[in-house]
């Protein structure tokens, strides 16, 4: 790690504790295992950053539970968003609450593509 840091990469990737934090989760239950193979392997589904004009209209306030709505209409699962403005925001805990989508905006889901 120490290496990593001094050197700047940051496009490494620590598969052996990647590889530990799996088996140790699979561990603990069961039932992840299936979710991790999906997750993990190269076929299924993946983690995907999709334009927010995809769910909804630029400019146009919905919660984001509207948009989790409509993504599971296209069969995906909805993560979190990405402000145009700022920082990832993963399960948000204000999913009632009315926001303004902008055109720069990202949705967070997981599909199969």
């Amino acid at each position: 790690r120490h290496l990593i840091h001094v050197a700047k990469v940051s496009d490494y990737v620590m598969s052996n504790q990647m590889v530990s934090a799996a088996l140790a989760m699979v561990a603990e239950c069961r039932y992840l295992n299936g979710i991790l193979q999906e997750l993990l392997t190269s076929e299924g589904n993946e983690i995907y950053l999709r334009e927010a004009t995809e769910y909804t209209q630029a400019m146009n306030e919905m919660s984001f539970w509207d948009v989790f709505a409509r993504a599971r209409v296209k069969k995906e699962i909805c993560l979190g968003f990405l402000p145009s403005s700022g920082k990832c925001v993963l399960n948000p805990s204000n999913k009632d609450e009315l926001r303004v989508w902008s055109a720069g905006d990202k949705i967070v889901v997981v599909a199969e593509d």
